[in-house]
């Protein structure tokens, strides 16, 4: 499928290397992105520094020397939250500085270390320890409140996401561990779902994962989601080998393992209800469930000869196009698949970077998202508006003729 005609189109729109950040510095635990707005990067070398660059004006970057050992923008507006230990404990020293005013807004010192910290929503953080899940407010002079302990499938894991739903109701924390002796490769993922109103845990294995809403019938309220996505078998469906493949002849195609998506309830109470409303509806079969967990499965990633060998490729965190009802699965290794919301059905394949994805972040407009790889490329993906309702009616032409 020629570039013009592809349902989702990539540009590059900064290159990190061209305002004066170093290869060095391009890295998943020196580069933070919460938002479309800013990315943060901090820099070790000739001196601390930490560099905000507004995506309003990109070549206009902001360099300030500070020392700290993490620096996240706030997602709306230019607020600055460091971390830095203390020398000589294992505390943790968190402060939020308004840039413009040069102001100290709000500080507190965890007891221990923090592991892993983000802007959950505009005015709250989320502190991660080595035990316990914390949410820190900017607004008011509150101290970080405990919301949850630690599953014990998350101990000796790396923490690499946080995300709350919209209602802040439903929570889940997602880590990474080494693979079994006999694929070491193989990199696990564990995932905690915590239910505010419930005080429960639920232990998962997954490596992504993202909330979203939409609407079951017309007539019913808002339902929301969490999209699972559990990292086993990365070639889910048939269609991917000549999206992937296509330049290989078949003697030349390594195995593949296949996976499939599946979906599960995390509201019972609610979901019954649903279920018992929807036994009216004739045409009403499989979305009958208020709340699913989409889970992609994972294990080995077989690619082409021009990746040497068998490579796994892990998930980055997926982000969800609102507007269009889309999930994008990125995986590290530049490849993108998406997948229709309502019904986790496959629909397009593509790989979008030659250099490997560290970050990703959604885009406010809900057309796309962005990624950072490696090389330092900051691109946008977007939905093509002009070819979307075609490329849709050609899946819709095609299922029909395989049915």
């Amino acid at each position: 499928m020629a570039a013009a005609d592809a349902p989702i189109t990539v540009k590059e729109i900064l290159s990190l290397k061209s305002i004066g950040i170093k290869e060095q510095f391009i890295t998943f635990t020196n580069v933070t992105m919460e938002s479309e707005k800013y990315i943060c990067v901090r820099e070790t070398f000739p001196q601390h520094s930490v560099v905000i660059i507004d995506m309003s004006r990109p070549m206009q970057p902001l360099r300030r020397p500070i020392t700290a050992d993490s620096a996240l923008m706030n997602p709306n507006g230019r607020l600055l939250a460091l971390k830095a230990s203390l020398p000589g404990t294992t505390q943790e020293n968190l402060q939020v500085f308004n840039i413009e005013t040069k102001a100290k807004m709000k500080s507190c010192q965890m007891p221990g270390q923090v592991s892993f910290w983000k802007w959950i929503t505009p005015e709250l953080l989320g502190l991660v320890t080595q035990a316990s899940v914390y949410h820190w407010s900017i607004e008011g002079d509150s101290e970080p409140v405990k919301m949850f302990d630690r599953t014990a499938n998350l101990a000796n894991n790396q923490i690499i996401n946080y995300k709350c739903d919209s209602s802040e109701k439903w929570l889940v924390l997602i880590g990474i561990a080494p693979g079994s002796p006999e694929r070491p490769q193989l990199v696990k993922g564990n995932m905690q779902l915590f239910s505010v109103d419930q005080q429960r845990s639920q232990a998962l294995e997954a490596h992504a994962a993202s909330f979203a809403s939409f609407k079951v019938f017309q007539v019913m309220s808002i339902h929301q989601f969490l999209y699972l996505l559990q990292q086993k078998v990365l070639m889910l469906a048939r269609q991917h080998q000549s999206c992937i493949l296509s330049n290989l002849v078949p003697s030349q195609r390594p195995q593949l393992v296949k996976g499939n998506m599946q979906l599960f309830s995390v509201d019972q109470q609610r979901s019954q209800a649903l279920e018992a409303h929807a036994a009216s509806f004739a045409s009403f079969k499989v979305m009958s469930i208020h709340q699913f967990l989409y889970l992609l499965q994972q294990k080995v990633l077989m690619l082409a000869r021009q990746h040497q060998s068998c490579i796994l490729s892990n998930l980055v965190p997926s982000q969800i196009s609102h507007r269009y009802s889309l999930i994008h699965v990125i995986t590290k290794l530049g490849l993108l698949y998406v997948y229709d919301l309502k019904t986790a059905a496959a629909v397009y394949t593509n790989r979008i970077s030659l250099d490997p994805i560290f970050l990703t972040s959604e885009s406010s407009s809900g057309r796309g998202f962005y990624a950072i790889n490696r090389r330092g490329q900051v691109l946008l993906a977007t939905v093509n508006q002009s070819t979307i309702v075609s490329f849709w009616y050609f899946l819709i032409l095609l299922a029909a003729q395989q049915s």
